[in-house]
């Protein structure tokens, strides 16, 4: 009876773990195509599913447009027949802030993604420029894109104590 116990608690632990296998989210490959701090001329945070060309460059011409004269929108860098765009922005009013997509995850087997995003801002003590950005982050993935939902992570910059040596 106990041997029938043990093996009866084993399968059952096997199939648990099968279960949780076949479950867990897959990672989706991705490749980095626009990271930086660009000219967006978004508020607040933006994420974005870019699926053709007519909202790549619309989304381009934003990216590049507010401080300078936009490049000519780069079609060459997405084919939308097999990929799509998915973005990160958002704006802040110092230099230490910056947006990072760290990792995508396939959901339910449609093409529904989760996208995980690092948005970095500075502690107490760093000092930073005092300017407006506009960090952006911008990765190609294959097709089928469907729902796609974005979970934020935001980081402290932990900066050391400043230190500064005025003459004597």
């Amino acid at each position: 009876m106990q041997k029938m116990l043990i093996l009866l608690v084993s399968a059952l632990m096997l199939l648990g773990v099968a279960g949780a296998e076949t479950s867990r989210a897959d990672d989706v490959e991705f490749e980095e195509i626009l990271a930086g701090d660009f000219g967006l001329s978004y508020d607040g945070p933006t994420d974005l599913v870019i699926r053709n060309e007519r909202q790549w460059c619309e989304f381009w011409e934003q990216a590049h447009g507010v401080r300078t004269e936009p490049p000519p929108c780069d079609l060459s860098v997405v084919d939308f027949r097999h990929e799509a765009v998915i973005a990160s922005a958002f704006a802040g009013s110092n230099g230490c802030i910056s947006i990072d997509i760290t990792h995508i995850e396939a959901r339910h087997g449609r093409g529904d993604l989760s996208v995980f995003t690092r948005d970095t801002v500075p502690g107490r003590s760093c000092l930073c420029t005092l300017s407006f950005v506009f960090p952006v982050h911008a990765v190609v993935v294959s097709k089928p894109v469907g729902r796609v939902s974005f979970i934020h992570d935001t980081a402290t910059l932990q900066c050391g104590p400043v230190v500064i040596d005025l003459p004597r």
